[in-house]
């Protein structure tokens, strides 16, 4: 199984010739569940992705993958001025993306 979705836009070819991809399944290891006055230290949690999370807090976020200008450089978006209104195209465009791919993958996302 792939644990892992390509991204790419249902309208814009370029946002897929850009080869990102995101984790299908958000996991956590290495932390401890109580439940029922029982330690359990090896236990693994999984859930689902919001799509904004994924997008937004992920791909584009400055302390990240940070990607926010070279997205609008593949939408060939003007960059030059705040406002364009381009952060603004990048960011829906992007979110349009990860939600599509998920959706076309089989894999969740919470909206």
């Amino acid at each position: 199984k792939n644990y892992t979705v390509d991204i790419e836009h249902p309208e814009y070819p370029e946002i897929a010739r850009l080869n990102l991809r995101w984790y299908s399944i958000p996991s956590v290891s290495s932390m401890m569940l109580e439940a029922g006055g029982i330690q359990y230290t090896c236990c693994h949690i999984a859930g689902f992705f919001q799509d904004t999370e994924i997008s937004v807090m992920n791909m584009l976020g400055q302390g990240r993958y940070n990607l926010m200008e070279p997205i609008g450089r593949a939408l060939k978006l003007d960059v030059s001025m705040n406002a364009t209104y381009w952060k603004c195209r990048v960011t829906i465009e992007l979110t349009t993306a990860v939600y599509y791919s998920f959706k076309k993958a089989g894999a969740r996302t919470l909206r």
